[in-house]
């Protein structure tokens, strides 16, 4: 396994979760 693939990977899948933290903390503040 490379490890600059696995860490991008990682990278992505925690912007991801940032992303979906934010829309949801967006929805619930205009709601």
């Amino acid at each position: 396994m490379d490890v600059n693939y696995l860490r991008r990977k990682m990278s992505i899948k925690k912007w991801i979760v940032n992303f979906f933290t934010w829309m949801f903390c967006t929805a619930f503040g205009a709601a």
